[in-house]
């Protein structure tokens, strides 16, 4: 199973600008960025997770990668306005 930074590169300027242009860095970025500010990653939360990367996707290509925008997107989402009690 390949991804879209499979390859050799001739050095680490060309490795990174393929991981700036990667989908599938840029999705990783989106998923991680949930798992650290909901503070888990656990079964409990899979499908909020899955539904803030769907929400992502919806993100504009160019705002996709900027953490900024990421970081908007993810405080929209029910996860994080709405909190249960203890």
């Amino acid at each position: 199973m390949g991804s879209d930074i499979d390859g050799t590169y001739a050095n680490s300027g060309e490795l990174m600008d393929a991981l700036a242009k990667s989908a599938s860095v840029k999705a990783c970025m989106a998923r991680q960025i949930f798992r650290s500010t909901a503070a888990r990653s656990d079964a409990s939360v899979q499908d909020a997770e899955d539904a803030f990367v769907e929400t992502w996707k919806q993100l504009p290509t160019n705002e996709q990668g900027r953490l900024q925008d990421v970081l908007v997107a993810f405080i929209k989402t029910p996860t994080f306005v709405q909190r249960r009690t203890p």
